[in-house]
């Protein structure tokens, strides 16, 4: 499921793109307004060429939604302890939801040519979401192919 259906070379394969919108803050939730970062990610969705194909996805901190699980630090013991993708959630748990594993961001990450990722500078680095999602990310270099 990881794997790219088609050969790069294929001239007939759309080229896929992956718009993130990551900031934390929502429309119902403290001070009451939608994020910038999402505006702005729907805005690019609209905006790209017809000829691509675009796919989003929204990590913020939405009211019920799984959250992007923490990574665990398995690479900082041993790179053969980190595998992709990571293994140290699972898909549909009930005691730690992963966003990534059920909204199969993997399998999404994986099969994009481009990523986009939008979100506000907080002191000087990303959001607290983007940060998670990249440190979760780490297994993507280099990292054992889980089998999956």
């Amino acid at each position: 499921m990881l794997d790219r259906p088609h050969a790069p070379e294929d001239p007939s394969r759309k080229l896929r793109v992956l718009v993130i919108a990551g900031s934390g803050r929502r429309q119902n939730g403290c001070p009451g307004l939608d994020s910038k970062a999402r505006a702005l990610a729907l805005r690019m969705v609209d905006a790209l060429p017809g000829d691509l194909l675009v796919d989003w996805e929204d990590i913020g901190n939405e009211h019920g939604k799984p959250k992007i699980q923490p990574c665990n630090g398995c690479v900082g013991s041993s790179m053969a302890l980190c595998v992709w993708p990571c293994n140290c959630y699972g898909p549909r748990s009930d005691t730690q939801p992963d966003l990534l594993w059920d909204t199969d961001l993997y399998g999404r990450l994986a099969l994009a040519d481009a990523w986009a990722f939008i979100g506000p500078v907080w002191w000087y680095g990303p959001t607290t979401n983007l940060k998670t999602l990249f440190d979760r990310l780490v297994c993507a270099s280099g990292a054992i192919r889980a089998r999956t």
